[in-house]
């Protein structure tokens, strides 16, 4: 496998458990070996760069991001290379339907996601123990439609049953499950692979010098195009059927376990 120069990979699932801001020792170390032999290494997250932990950036130390499912690619020193704006109205109609029907949402912008119901819901679970006053807005009782910014993405926490009924009705958002009750939401298309693709076009490379690791619904468009797509063994059966290879649960390395299945390690 050395056509393979640039590994992604996706945070929640994959590089982590959840509820976990830890990348173990041992993916710590395989990510390390891969750099050292000259491979370029990507992260692609739903999450908004200051949303990813600390702990993590220093532990994989990637080449670039790709933040908020490919709405925003920024450089290893976090600098927005290239951004994607979701459609206003329809964030104004999704995020008003929200507030009517008691579902937590929050839009993700450049510097903060700004949270416009259920703040508490995001102080407590969304941000899994990091201190959400470097990361949240206390939006609640303020017009959307008079935010300065328009954004790159959305996060709903919720009644399960009742996010998916309304999941065709908007043209140009995309509404993927995160984890139980909890949905991201960024625009129609390629999601990751967009931002990816700019990568690619800078390192003069194409989808088949590439492997990905992924665990989401939204990570399905850069596992089916890489040429090694990588499922981990915690992702759902439905996201399992797209991949090349189902390796371990994270909590079982399952990055390493897949990086010497092909003997890449």
């Amino acid at each position: 496998m050395k056509n393979i120069q640039l590994f992604v990979f996706d945070i929640d699932g994959t590089l982590i458990q959840h509820k976990s801001n830890q990348v173990s020792d041992a993916t710590h170390q395989a990510i390390t070996q891969l750099k050292q032999a000259g491979k370029d290494v990507l992260i692609a997250t739903g999450r908004a760069f200051y949303f990813i932990p600390q702990t993590v950036r220093e532990a994989v130390s990637p080449d670039y991001y790709v933040c908020i499912n490919g709405q925003c690619l920024l450089d290893k020193n976090g600098q927005i290379l290239k951004r994607y704006n979701l459609d206003q109205d329809e964030v104004i109609d999704l995020t008003r339907w929200c507030i009517r029907n008691n579902i937590a949402v929050g839009l993700k912008m450049a510097n903060a996601v700004e949270v416009y119901y259920d703040f508490q819901e995001f102080a407590t679970t969304y941000v899994k123990g990091q201190d959400y006053k470097k990361i949240l807005r206390d939006c609640t009782g303020e017009d959307v439609s008079e935010s300065k910014e328009i954004p790159m993405g959305m996060f709903l926490i919720g009644n399960d049953e009742l996010i998916l009924s309304i999941k065709n009705n908007f043209k140009t958002l995309s509404i993927t499950r995160s984890y139980e009750h909890a949905f991201d939401v960024f625009a129609k298309g390629d999601g990751k692979s967009r931002a990816i693709e700019h990568v690619m076009e800078n390192l003069n490379i194409g989808w088949e010098n590439v492997m990905v690791f992924g665990d989401g619904e939204n990570d399905i468009d850069m596992i089916q195009k890489a040429q090694i797509g990588v499922v981990m063994g915690n992702a759902q059966t439905e996201v399992q059927s797209h991949g090349d290879f189902v390796t371990k649960d994270v909590s079982e390395d399952g990055i390493v376990f897949a990086l010497k299945h092909f003997n890449i390690l």
